[in-house]
């Protein structure tokens, strides 16, 4: 027997049961392959990024280890580069917007699917 205090699935909305069913609107699956969209180009941006400082940051630490001074200028040249471009990187990412944009779509496809839940019966009984 049960405790009265262990909760059960009982009223639950069963969201993955409805979404197997596939009764969302087209708008929600369009609202959301653009939110997956704008996150993957988020993402990418930021990888290349990150990647590009530990690159410059590498560069740094062992251009003082290198044995010939043409190497250590090398290292160092690197390292500058690197940096800049990440800083680039940056830039052009914040000017692209892909953050601001993900986040709007993802909150439009999330409210497309709060309305057309709306005066269904989606809860478990």
């Amino acid at each position: 027997m049960m405790s009265p205090d262990v909760p059960t699935t009982e009223g639950i909305c069963v969201m993955a049961q409805f979404e197997q069913n596939k009764v969302l609107p087209a708008a929600f699956a369009a609202a959301d392959n653009a939110a997956m969209s704008l996150q993957r180009k988020y993402i990418r941006w930021k990888r290349a990024e990150y990647i590009l400082l530990v690159v410059a940051a590498l560069a740094a630490v062992i251009a003082p280890v290198m044995p010939e001074k043409t190497f250590t200028t090398c290292s160092y040249l690197l390292s500058s580069l690197a940096f800049a471009v990440a800083i680039v990187a940056q830039l052009v990412e914040h000017g692209l917007n892909y953050r601001k944009a993900w986040y709007h779509t993802r909150v439009v496809a999330e409210e497309i699917k709060a309305e057309s839940c709306k005066g269904r019966k989606i809860c478990a009984s």
